[in-house]
């Protein structure tokens, strides 16, 4: 039985990962795929506290930040970035499915979109 997290993993296993620094991907695949918190500055930077971030990188992630950003903004879903409740409520509705998988009803594109 496919479920909506098995789903859900499929379309994030689909992002363009190759355009995104190597550095980043393993942290940000984790925080996309199933809510875990990618790291400080990371997280700062999905929480919109660019400043946080400029204070939390290395010289290397400063001047991959505008890629970063950019990818972000570009092939992310929405829903999982721009302020520090909405990452919340990522990694929250992702823990709960987990906890309670809900069947993926066939051709029901509705659910695919949640």
């Amino acid at each position: 039985m496919k479920t909506l997290l098995d789903a859900h993993h499929e379309q994030i296993a689909e992002l363009p990962w190759g355009f995104l620094p190597p550095k980043f991907q393993p942290g940000l695949q984790n925080y996309m795929r199933d809510g875990v918190p990618p790291g400080d500055f990371l997280q700062a930077v999905l929480e919109d506290r660019l400043f946080e971030a400029m204070g939390r990188a290395d010289d290397e992630s400063v001047h991959m930040l505008k890629g970063l950003c950019t990818w972000i903004y570009s092939y992310a879903p929405s829903m999982a970035w721009g302020s520090p409740e909405k990452c919340a409520r990522w990694s929250a509705e992702l823990a709960e499915a987990r906890r309670n998988p809900t069947p993926l009803i066939e051709g029901d594109k509705a659910q695919t979109e949640a």
